[in-house]
């Protein structure tokens, strides 16, 4: 017997359905299984290709076009492997200008299209196909895809929510309903479909697992705790009944303590820690997380306290808070929010300086955690401070200095103010005018002065005091 469908049950190409039908019962009779298996598998593959009138169609192309088709198709795949998609596009289209009936092309064609940003066109080809099969499932999925990425969000849900019920145990068409849910802020919808599809019979075991940790990344964005403790019973209770999913319900519970960690919820990342470490005792990973969370927690309590403490300056406090907080801002008010206060800070330490001393002091004793976390800040801060109140303390004793001139008292005192520009020029300005008047060497003795007595006075500009001297 050869191959060919055709001459394997001896009809033309051009033989009606009932022909087939005859010839294949025909040569079930000449080769009944039990005698000829091989041939009698060959028999039943041609009758089942050639009695299905797309199937038929399919093979008579193959068989007319077939190198040519698998050339292209091979050129496709490739090109999308590549993402070049307009010659994978190029490439579809033309095997099906061949045989427009290849429907895996056509889905390949509508993800391409998809992917080029062509969405109108790949929306067009997906529904041809659901016309077509509209028991594919992962034809709907496909149509929901493009049909997202357009904007088409009710379509897309609905597409999906097909493409579920005709294959329920595929979790990836679930998760992508849920995410596109989540995409879009619809907690309550996302919250529906996957209780719809807990209930689905088929779903026991790890799929059930799954679901659940869905509905606890909802709870996560609703920042609802009580749904949480329900979702975490109902989790623990599975386990009950399927104990040997602890390492895996262990490492689950971790990825989710990461989520409630970057939305600062540590007391329930510290509760799935602890558990998944009962759970997992041996995974390490799971036991650094925990140490983090911990020590996210005692920040979150001394914050709770900072934040009321109206010993402490505000930008001390706020930089606390950025330090706790600033992961759950967006990148540009971030780094704007952290622009204010070092202005703030600095501002505090050079004008309020026994105040910011006394402030990062209380942080040291009262707030270590939080001190800690930001030690390289607050030292910072402290050192400048230190060395403000040193000017302040030198400036009170200078003041009342008969060897020094009153236009270097003048100079030091606009050094230490907080003028703006412009109003700081005027002055400095004002300053050299009257040092002119002074006696050379009384200004000379009163620099050399400031250089012995009242050194970080001196340190205010040395280069341009050391400058007023030579001249």
């Amino acid at each position: 017997m050869q191959d060919n469908f055709y001459s394997v049950l001896e009809v033309t190409e051009e033989c009606a359905p009932n022909e087939i039908r005859k010839a294949y019962i025909k040569k079930i009779r000449e080769y009944p299984i039990e005698k000829y298996p091989e041939e009698f598998k060959k028999i039943r593959k041609a009758y089942e290709i050639l009695s299905d009138p797309d199937s038929r169609k399919e093979y008579d192309t193959m068989s007319k076009y077939g190198d040519e088709i698998r050339q292209l198709e091979a050129e496709g795949f490739s090109a999308m492997d590549e993402e070049d998609f307009q010659k994978a596009i190029t490439s579809f289209k033309r095997i099906l200008i061949i045989e427009p009936s290849l429907h895996n092309i056509r889905n390949q064609l509508g993800l391409a299209l998809c992917y080029d940003g062509e969405l109108d066109k790949a929306i067009a080809q997906f529904r041809k196909l659901i016309e077509m099969q509209p028991e594919n499932a992962v034809y709907q999925s496909n149509l929901a895809f493009a049909c997202e990425k357009s904007g088409y969000i009710e379509e897309a849900v609905f597409h999906l929510n097909e493409a579920f019920r005709l294959d329920p145990n595929d979790i990836n068409i679930m998760y992508s309903l849920y995410e596109l849910h989540i995409r879009n802020e619809q907690y309550s919808q996302a919250r529906k479909a996957i209780e719809n599809a807990i209930l689905s019979k088929d779903n026991e075991g790890f799929h059930k697992f799954y679901y659940l940790f869905k509905l606890v990344e909802i709870d996560i964005h609703e920042r609802d705790k009580s749904s949480i403790e329900r979702s975490f019973a109902r989790i623990e209770e599975l386990l009950e009944n399927h104990p040997e999913e602890k390492a895996y319900v262990a490492r689950e519970y971790a990825k989710l303590a990461y989520d409630l960690n970057e939305v600062m919820m540590y007391d329930w990342s510290k509760r799935l820690t602890e558990r998944a470490i009962q759970l997992d005792p041996s995974n390490d990973d799971i036991g650094e997380l925990h140490n983090y969370t911990s020590g996210n927690e005692e920040l979150i309590r001394e914050n709770n306290s900072l934040s009321k403490d109206q010993k402490v300056l505000d930008p001390l406090r706020h930089a606390a808070g950025l330090y706790i907080y600033g992961s759950s801002m967006d990148e540009e008010e971030f780094e704007e929010s952290v622009e204010v206060m070092l202005h703030n800070c600095n501002y505090i330490a050079k004008n309020q300086p026994e105040e910011t001393i006394s402030s990062i002091k209380r942080l040291m004793i009262k707030y270590p955690a939080i001190y800690e976390a930001r030690k390289d800040l607050f030292s910072d801060v402290m050192d400048q401070a230190m060395v403000s109140k040193r000017e302040h303390e030198q400036y009170d004793q200078m003041k009342n200095d008969s060897l020094i001139t009153n236009s270097l008292k003048r100079l030091i005192a606009l050094y230490l103010s907080d003028f703006e520009q412009d109003e700081r020029e005027r002055y400095f300005d004002d300053i050299l005018d009257e040092m002119s008047y002074e006696q050379p060497n009384k200004v000379k003795q009163g620099i050399d002065r400031l250089k012995q007595k009242y050194p970080d006075l001196y340190e205010l500009n040395p280069n341009f005091l050391s400058e007023i001297k030579k001249k």
